[in-house]
């Protein structure tokens, strides 16, 4: 293994508020084939584990054999659609500058939404600069909360597990740090339930420069 630290940041209620445009796209699907659309509320609490996962748990029992229909119209018009409304957080831009700046660095994105999805946002909001490998929910067999993307990040850059941290808001981002056996930060301000223990929490991503993470 290299010397050096990497960094791995889960996207959705981490680095981006994409609420808005995922309500929009399951709306637009909802409607496309009748059925009663959904509050942002819903949405929130169904964020998290991949956009068809997303679809599965909002889809009413007797349109479950759907699914597939609604996730088509769902992924067609997010991909044309995913950034519009979807705002980076306070804190996002200066924090990934700062460690980009340091060569002992690395930085991926581990997320379970769609890679097109992904690298199309990435790219809108100009931070793809900042990863040297991001993985989507599609990208490999497996994903968060197995710990198979974390693992897959820390062979790419030849990082070990003690100088590896994933970031992320919500419970499969941490289920995949401990599985992995890596430090994990939650963002209590993200789509998470509360649910999840990480070993470090902060309210929102701006406190966590004030960690100094790349310094230990």
């Amino acid at each position: 293994m290299s010397k050096g630290k990497l960094f791995i940041f889960d996207l959705d209620g981490t680095l981006i508020d994409s609420l808005e445009d995922l309500k929009q796209s399951v709306n637009y699907a909802f409607r496309t084939m009748g059925i009663e659309e959904k509050s942002t509320e819903d949405v929130r609490k169904a964020i998290g584990n991949g956009a068809l996962r997303l679809i599965e748990e909002l889809l009413p029992d007797h349109s479950s054999h759907r699914k597939d229909e609604a996730f088509n119209h769902f992924i067609t018009h997010y991909n044309e659609h995913c950034s519009e409304q979807t705002i980076i957080y306070e804190g996002v831009r200066e924090f990934l500058t700062h460690l980009s700046e340091n060569p002992l660095i690395r930085i991926a994105l581990l997320t379970n939404k769609p890679e097109e999805a992904t690298r199309i946002i990435l790219k809108r909001l100009e931070l793809d600069k900042f990863f040297g490998l991001v993985i989507g929910g599609d990208t490999l067999p497996l994903r968060k909360p197995d710990p198979a993307g974390i693992l897959h990040a820390m062979e790419f850059f030849a990082i070990s597990k003690s100088e590896t941290v994933m970031i992320g808001d919500s419970l499969p981002d941490i289920k995949a740090a401990r599985a992995a056996g890596v430090r994990s930060v939650g963002i209590q301000s993200g789509f998470g339930d509360g649910s999840a223990t990480p070993d470090v929490a902060v309210s929102k991503f701006s406190e966590i420069q004030k960690l100094r993470l790349e310094s230990e």
